[in-house]
C-alpha cells in the first residue's frame, strides 16, 4: 500500500447527510446514541396499517424532513425525495459546497 494513488475516476466522499428515526443530521444521531430513546412504536402514516385495522405495523418511523423545498415542488414530492434532499443538503453544507460559485463544481 505505499505506492498507493488515488484513481481520479474514484468519488471522493466530502461531507455525509443522515436521516434516522430519532431525526436528521449527525447530531440527532450522535444524541441518539448517547442519551438513547425508544421510537420503536405503532407506525402511524397512511399506508402502513391493515385497511380493517385488524392488526398494526411496529417499527422506527422518520420523523417529518424539514421543509426544504419550495412549497409547490414539496407538495407533489412524496417521503422519499424530501429525505433525500434533507440528506443532501446536509453533506452539501458539510463538504462546504454551498459557499463554492455552482459553475465551479464539477459531477
Amino acid at each position: 500500500m505505499q505506492n498507493w494513488q488515488p484513481d481520479p475516476q474514484s468519488p471522493i466522499v466530502t461531507g455525509i447527510g443522515v436521516a434516522t428515526a430519532f431525526g436528521f443530521g449527525k447530531q440527532a444521531l450522535h444524541d441518539a446514541l448517547y442519551a438513547p430513546r425508544n421510537v420503536f412504536g405503532v407506525m402511524r402514516r397512511p399506508g402502513r396499517q391493515f385497511p380493517d385495522s385488524s392488526s398494526a405495523f411496529l417499527g422506527a418511523e422518520l420523523p417529518e424532513p424539514p421543509d426544504l423545498l419550495p412549497k409547490r415542488v414539496a407538495r407533489t414530492t412524496g417521503l422519499t425525495g424530501r429525505v433525500a434532499v434533507a440528506v443532501i443538503d446536509e453533506a452539501w453544507r458539510e463538504a462546504g459546497l454551498s459557499e463554492l460559485d455552482p459553475q465551479t463544481i464539477a459531477w
